[in-house]
């Protein structure tokens, strides 16, 4: 149960760091753009997170089964993210 928790986190924090990389998300999420290369670190970061989430899954459940889960996650992560985006801009502008 840990290490799913783990992953989802992790998941989690890699597509925060994909949107923070967006300039639409950078003003909603920092107020302002971002340079050039805090937008490139936070897409590198972003595809190191989803990589160590992998991890965990693999330590605890086995490599095929940890992919598999890996996979499975990886979606209500991603919508997470989108909702929350969505409820910002919504409350910032409404």
């Amino acid at each position: 149960m840990t290490a799913l928790i783990a992953a989802l986190l992790l998941l989690f924090a890699g597509f925060l760091a994909f949107a923070l990389a967006m300039q639409r998300h950078q003003r909603d999420l920092a107020g302002r753009p971002l340079s050039r290369p805090v937008s490139r670190l936070a897409r590198v970061g972003g595809w190191a997170l989803l990589t160590l989430a992998l991890i965990p899954l693999v330590a605890g459940f086995g490599a095929a089964f940890g992919a598999v889960l890996w996979l499975a996650l990886v979606t209500p992560a991603a919508m997470l993210v989108v909702l929350l985006l969505t409820y910002r801009g919504i409350r910032w502008r409404g």
